[in-house]
């Protein structure tokens, strides 16, 4: 069974994340190995990660949370944090 670049992308962060079987783990670091656009697309996946792991918490905008808030179907939003330095 061969897999494709689609595929790739869809399992990426299953794959990232340790959470695929060890079949499609094999089936995808096989594409990955002979894939030069897939593996450009990981590395460049894991970097977003990084930097987005590195930024600030930082609390929504009271009027977009409260839209948020009222497309879920919630009475009213959650409270908010205040940002942790």
């Amino acid at each position: 069974m061969n897999v494709t670049c689609k595929q790739v992308a869809e399992l990426l962060a299953d794959y990232l994340n340790e959470e695929l079987e060890s079949e499609q783990k094999n089936l995808l670091d096989w594409h990955l190995c002979g894939c030069v656009p897939c593996k450009i697309y990981l590395v460049q996946y894991r970097e977003v990660i990084i930097t987005c792991r590195k930024l600030p918490d930082a609390p929504l905008p009271t009027e977009f949370s409260s839209r948020l808030a009222k497309l879920l179907g919630c009475k009213e939003p959650p409270p908010q944090e205040p940002p942790t330095e």
